[in-house]
């Protein structure tokens, strides 16, 4: 569906999802508040997710943080936030921003 393709959404903060990512994460609590908050407030204020499927908002960033910790530790997201912030366009962004068709299936094709 290609509900979210900007990557400025991917980097920010959410308590109530970050508290429902599995124990294993590699993030720090901070790292995955401040990233599903983001996201979160992105999405539902994209104007192409239509005002039914902003609740699935919710799932669309668990799966992303989810998914994004099982591919960059800690460190590795710091350094993927601050490169993103400086607008370089690096392998690692391309890889975390892959993570969005797969999620967008995920949360938004129902």
């Amino acid at each position: 569906m290609g509900v979210l393709r900007s990557a400025g959404f991917v980097f920010a903060a959410g308590c109530a999802l970050a508290l429902a990512v599995p124990a294993s994460a590699q993030w720090s609590a901070k790292q995955r508040t401040d990233f599903v908050n983001d996201c979160l407030g992105a999405c539902r204020q994209n104007p192409r997710v239509p005002e039914a499927q902003r609740p699935q908002c919710d799932d669309y960033c668990l799966c992303i943080v989810t998914e994004g910790q099982k591919l960059f530790n800690e460190a590795q997201f710091e350094q993927i936030n601050k490169d993103f912030i400086a607008k370089k366009q690096t392998p690692e962004i391309k890889q975390f921003t892959d993570l969005t068709p797969a999620c967008n299936r995920k949360a938004f094709s129902r």
